[in-house]
């Protein structure tokens, strides 16, 4: 075990050097590390209470607060009144700081290029590979989908990251997804057992019928199969209410969303409510809880029966 763990810091260390973790300005730029990768999160979060942030990055108060006066001393961030609750900051990148983030950007893929540039292709294709496969064990152990209260911090912070992604992406808050915590029958967040990464939630519409609102990850959880695991866990969650039925609408500018949702068996329907901002609308016919057992258990005894695949010819 100990080996393992020495071979595990020492890829670390080896990347925290090569890629300039450790430097004062970090690739270049005004900021040390720690600032620059708070910049990033504001601007793949944003705009968002500051309360929330710090629930979603699982940082202290002090620290986020110190993070966020240095950025906005430099007029990287702004920091204005919530309207809606005078107590809160809403915190947001400005157009100078997507220009550091920018420069930062091109400055990281050079030195990554430069990094891997002795490399042959085969050799690249392994070394990605590896590094998506370290990923994926990495997170995955320790990812878990909880139910959560719809006003649990961990469920708040992460649908106002929802609502701050759906403002970036149309440039503008949509008016109808911009009301605050719903009223969920069951609330889901995806979380590492230090902050939330993912949410999503269903409510009924109609007897037997329900619908998901409001599925989310942050950015570093996707790629990695959660978004499937949270809509499984979501209709699960609908067939123990009894639904037969569950529906989601959509906007055609959120492209992955669809693929999730196609693939996993939606099919299109007409429109079944007066959201403005939505484009498409989905449903998909759950089976009965009893009917996958016995689905799953009539396999299990075809495969007793046939330990092996039996060859077929013509």
């Amino acid at each position: 075990m100990r080996d393992e763990l020495g071979r595990l810091r020492r890829f670390n260390r080896l990347l925290t050097q090569r890629i300039g973790l450790l430097d004062e300005r970090y690739l270049g730029s005004p900021l040390p590390f720690a600032q620059a990768r708070l910049l990033y999160e504001v601007a793949v979060l944003a705009p968002l209470a500051t309360h929330h942030l710090r629930r979603l990055l699982a940082v202290d108060a002090a620290a986020l607060s110190r993070g966020l006066v240095a950025l906005q001393a430099r007029r990287f961030v702004r920091r204005e009144v919530d309207p809606s609750n005078a107590r809160n900051r809403i915190v947001e990148v400005t157009a100078k700081g997507r220009q550091v983030l920018a420069t930062l950007d091109r400055r990281a893929d050079e030195r990554v290029g430069a990094m891997t540039a002795g490399l042959a292709a085969g050799d690249r294709r392994r070394l990605l590979d590896a590094l998506d496969q370290a990923r994926r064990l990495l997170v995955g152990a320790v990812v878990r989908i909880e139910r959560r209260a719809a006003h649990h911090p961990d469920a708040q912070a992460a649908q106002a990251a929802y609502l701050g992604e759906i403002a970036r992406r149309f440039g503008r808050p949509l008016d109808h997804w911009n009301q605050g915590p719903i009223a969920a029958a069951v609330s889901l967040v995806v979380a590492d057992g230090r902050r939330p990464m993912g949410c999503g939630a269903l409510r009924e519409i109609a007897p037997g019928v329900g619908e998901i609102k409001r599925m989310w990850l942050h950015p570093d959880a996707r790629g990695l199969g959660l978004g499937a695991r949270l809509l499984a866990a979501l209709e699960a969650a609908a067939r123990g209410l009894g639904h037969d039925e569950i529906r989601l609408d959509t906007n055609d500018r959120l492209r992955e969303a669809i693929a999730l949702y196609e693939g996993a068996g939606y099919r299109p329907m007409k429109r079944y409510n007066d959201n403005p901002d939505a484009t498409r609308f989905y449903a998909k016919q759950l089976r009965p809880a009893r009917e996958i057992k016995r689905i799953v258990l009539g396999r299990r005894c075809d495969r007793r029966e046939n330990p092996s695949p039996t060859p077929t010819g013509s």
